[in-house]
């Protein structure tokens, strides 16, 4: 038996059929990417036993803790959690050392805010191509109440900037399977951006498609698209509900989730063409800096992003502050495109 494990740890084989599995995988209703990842990781650790898991003092929070097995001890090494304590540097370092050793795949989580103090950690696992998965919750503005110190602002743009990570922010559970099937595919670190608060489940969100870095959530019968919203993790949802506002004044608009800029990086020129479609006017909609977004939307995009420090309050009373609202979106599109064409087609006033 031990001989087995010591195959099975060396080989690290993932299940053929672990899509599948997946799609049948039950996750609760409307929920927290961070709560449906820790549903989704207890599947995948009971089909892999080389998965490990770990946190850096935060595993009740950051939902990364294996429920079947329980805490490494100087007593006790056949657990699969690891604490490491308020130490998110040594966590990292760690992780890519258990990664080198060729016996594991190594899971970590904190919150996205203080990944900063692990950024050298990520960027050496980067650098040696060692597939380490991070779990990053609490990922926005819509904390609320724990404050500006812990609402991430810049780190999605920082995390992207390092070369050789992925770095994905699903929008609902079940583009978080497609996002660890991800992480379990590639032979590069993954980061995972997971939000605290609960997320409705979108009608149209794909595993497949969740692997591709982008695709359509939201597609409008005309060829003549005058609107794409490119959005991201809790943002796509609003995204869903402004096109349907905007619709309702005939500005057809399409919604485009968009998960994972490296692996849509990676896609043939000719889909990345069909994702990235020729709207009078493209939007982006993610509670972040707008740093690097340019790349996808033009330097005539229209951003809804985050340019300064959050707000202590209710998640929606921060997002009201901030204008991150359906009314207050619509508003703006339809201003700008009444600005950018104002001669033949007339767009009735929202208010």
């Amino acid at each position: 038996e031990k001989a087995t494990l010591l195959t099975t740890l060396i080989n690290q084989q993932t299940v053929t059929n672990l899509e599948d599995i997946l799609q049948s995988t039950p996750t609760k209703p409307n929920a927290a990417t961070r709560a449906s990842s820790q549903q989704i990781i207890q599947q995948l650790a009971q089909l892999h036993p080389f998965l490990l898991g770990g946190s850096a003092d935060l595993s009740c929070s950051d939902s990364t803790f294996i429920k079947s097995s329980s805490f490494i001890t100087h007593n006790d090494f056949s657990q699969r959690n690891i604490k490491y304590g308020a130490r998110e540097f040594a966590m990292a370092c760690i992780a890519t050392g258990l990664s080198l050793s060729g016996f594991f795949k190594p899971f970590i989580g904190t919150f996205l805010t203080f990944s900063d103090y692990m950024k050298n950690g990520i960027r050496l696992a980067a650098l040696m191509r060692t597939p380490v998965i991070y779990q990053f919750t609490h990922d926005s503005i819509f904390l609320g109440e724990d404050g500006p110190t812990h609402q991430p602002i810049e780190h999605l743009a920082s995390l992207r900037s390092i070369p050789g990570l992925n770095v994905i922010r699903p929008a609902d559970a079940t583009e978080v399977k497609g996002a660890w099937i991800s992480a379990f595919n590639t032979q590069r670190p993954t980061a995972l951006i997971l939000s605290r608060q609960g997320l409705p489940d979108l009608e149209h969100s794909s595993i497949t498609l969740t692997q591709k870095g982008a695709y359509i959530v939201k597609q409008v019968s005309s060829n003549d698209i005058q609107v794409n919203i490119l959005a991201t993790g809790s943002e796509v949802s609003l995204a869903i509900e402004v096109a349907q506002e905007l619709e309702k004044h005939n500005i057809a608009t399409q919604v485009v989730s968009f998960p994972s800029w490296e692996l849509f990086d990676q896609q043939p020129e000719s889909y990345q063409h069909s994702i990235l479609s020729s709207a009078q006017k493209t939007v982006v909609i993610e509670a972040q800096t707008s740093f690097g977004w340019h790349k996808y939307a033009g330097k005539d995009g229209l951003f809804f992003t985050i340019e300064d420090f959050g707000y202590s309050g209710k998640a929606n009373e921060v997002a009201d502050k901030l204008e991150f609202t359906t009314e207050k979106i619509s508003k703006k599109i339809i201003t700008s495109l009444t600005k950018n064409k104002y001669s033949q087609e007339k767009y009735q006033p929202l208010y």
